[in-house]
């Protein structure tokens, strides 16, 4: 049983989450993507508002999660991502 709020993130890798990459993506765009198996994705509401602070454009405004494994709509979403990168 999973209670909502009782679950911890896993530990933090260096680098993991754009750390130590900020001074290098002012003016840049980018995309986040990542997976989740705990929480909400609040992990991705900060990570997106750090690469802002650091004067990325994030492209679709919020990066893109999925939870798990992501399924035919997430592989979907993220080959657009894929696209929408390739293109700016």
């Amino acid at each position: 049983m999973v209670c909502k709020g009782a679950e911890s993130p896993p530990p933090r890798q260096p680098g993991a989450g754009g750390e130590g990459v900020e001074g290098a993506l002012s003016g840049k765009r980018i995309a986040l993507f990542g997976s989740y198996g705990w929480g909400d994705g609040e992990w991705m509401r900060d990570w997106t508002t750090r690469m802002e602070a650091a004067g990325a454009t994030v492209l679709n405004g919020e990066g893109l999660i999925c939870h798990e494994t992501p399924d035919e709509d997430g592989l979907s979403e993220c080959r657009e991502l894929g696209i929408q990168l390739a293109n700016a």
